[in-house]
Formats: structure tokens, sequence, C-alpha cells
């Protein structure tokens, strides 16, 4: 289908597009906004701060604004890679165990009910169509 074919299907398909065209950008300008928002503006990983106003009657402050560096080393935590305490190990084997046996007990809930359906549905459904079926000339 080509653009004029879809265009000749009436103006309100073509006002449909236009709309959509029209919040597909507008969500693209927002994204772009704070996008550009959070961009580091300093570039050298600090962060400007505005000295306070000068007292009244007392000596200007020197400068306008106070650059603070930023520490970019990231904090010491752990480190990558499992724990392999044993009290770690066996907690984390415990709770797995507990979750396996939930999930199981789950699913067979799930498929003990679903055959219990299907018999039912075969006792009640189609055995009695097929006997009424088989007595019928």
């Amino acid at each position: 289908m080509d653009a004029t074919q879809l265009l000749s299907r009436g103006p309100i398909l073509a006002l449909l597009v236009a709309g959509e065209v029209t919040v597909v950008g507008a969500l693209a300008a927002v994204a772009w906004h704070v996008w550009q928002q959070n961009q580091n503006p300093t570039g050298g990983g600090g962060v400007a701060v505005r000295a306070p106003a000068p007292a009244p009657g007392g000596q200007p402050q020197p400068g306008p604004s106070v650059t603070i560096p930023i520490p970019t080393q990231p904090s010491p935590g752990p480190t990558p890679g499992l724990r392999t305490d044993p009290a770690f190990i066996n907690q984390v084997t415990t709770d797995i165990n507990q979750e396996k046996t939930a999930l199981e007990q789950l699913e067979w809930r799930i498929v003990h009910n679903a055959g219990l359906a299907v018999r039912s549905y075969i006792e009640r459904i189609v055995l009695p169509a097929i006997s009424r079926a088989q007595r019928a000339p």
C-alpha cells in the first residue's frame, strides 16, 4: 500500500498519522532536553558552587564561584565474584531449596487441577455427546 492509497482512505487517517508523528516528536524533544540537563557541564568532574553574598559593609568575596572537585575513584566495596564462606553458601542453598519446593508444589497443583478439569470435561460434555450421537439413527 503506497502513500496515495493511505491518504485516499480519508482525512481521519491522515490526521491520526500526523497526530502520532507530533506525539513522537514531542516525546523525543522532551527526552533530548532531559538528557541534556543530566550532562555534566563542568567536564572536569567538579561541581560549581556560588560564593555567598558579601556581608553589608564588608569586603567583597574574591571570585564569583568556586569549583570543588569530586573524587572520581569508587568507594571500596565487595569484590566481584561469589562469596564462598560456608554460612553464606548454606543460607543461599537453603533459600533456593525452599523456593524450589514451593514452585514444585505449585506446578503439581496446576497440573493436577488441569487433569481434573480435562477429566470432568470429558465425562460431562464429550461422553454424553458421543452417546447421543451413537443412539441417533
